[in-house]
């Protein structure tokens, strides 16, 4: 058996990592208890691509053991999919969008930023992919990809940290359930499911507005945003082929 922590007055928390509005620490009870979205959940997630009793728990203080319950999108740690296992401290655990961290309250940093977590990272944003594709083939409900491009009218290096305030501005316009990927701090990738194109086409202006119109300083001088976007459009995913596509399409283009 493998021994989760030493010290039997720890306790053990999920950390909510992603999405970034959500972060909070929630502490895992001792015995069986079940994640999802419905109400019979213990620990309920406000995610749609999460299933009413998604998987189970079982924290007998030494171990994590983590069963998935024959859920739609599937329960991943660090990325592969699992239908049980051991959870161990640091493990991430993804359902459907929703990333959730394995901490010890002895560990547990609360001023922990979210770069640490690598939340733009081509992984977390392809295994969710799957989910977001998953859920419109399910519902027969439009999948939607709005590349945005972020060109300053200066010719500066901006820090990769700057991500996180792009995209704090652009979560903070949102008006869809959408998954933000962030390949550098100047290029998005936005995908939502279940909207119309004119709605694909408003939001991503929307986006782009937030960004045009932030006052954005460098170095003691405002640097003026330009923004551009494109627009992929499915209105509807029938075939397990067409996902494939594309998924291979988002995989070839991050």
């Amino acid at each position: 058996m493998t021994i989760f922590c030493n010290v039997i007055n720890d306790k053990l928390f999920f950390k909510i990592i992603f999405p970034i509005e959500q972060q909070r620490f929630i502490e895992i009870p001792e015995g069986r208890s079940i994640i999802g979205r419905g109400l019979s959940a213990d620990i309920r997630l406000n995610d749609e691509l999460v299933s009413r009793e998604h998987c189970e728990i079982f924290n007998n203080t030494q171990v994590i053991h983590l069963r998935d319950l024959h859920s739609t999108n599937g329960s991943f740690i660090n990325f592969t999919e699992q239908s049980e296992a051991v959870l161990q401290n640091g493990d991430q655990l993804q359902i459907g969008a929703t990333i959730l961290k394995v901490v010890i309250q002895a560990s547990a940093d609360i001023t922990e930023t979210f770069s640490a977590h690598n939340i733009f990272s081509q992984e977390h944003f392809i295994s969710c992919s799957k989910s977001f594709l998953k859920f419109a083939a399910r519902n027969n409900t439009s999948i939607s990809v709005i590349d945005l491009i972020i060109n300053p009218n200066a010719n500066i290096s901006l820090p990769k940290t700057l991500a996180l305030k792009f995209f704090s501005l652009i979560n903070n316009v949102k008006s869809h359930t959408h998954l933000l990927y962030s390949p550098t701090p100047l290029h998005f990738k936005i995908l939502l499911s279940g909207i119309s194109e004119k709605e694909t086409e408003t939001e991503a202006a929307t986006f782009a507005d937030a960004l045009n119109e932030h006052k954005f300083f460098w170095n003691d001088s405002q640097v003026s945003l330009v923004c551009s976007y494109k627009i992929q459009y499915f209105s509807s995913i029938k075939t397990d082929s067409e996902q494939v596509q594309i998924l291979k399409s988002l995989e070839e283009s991050c």
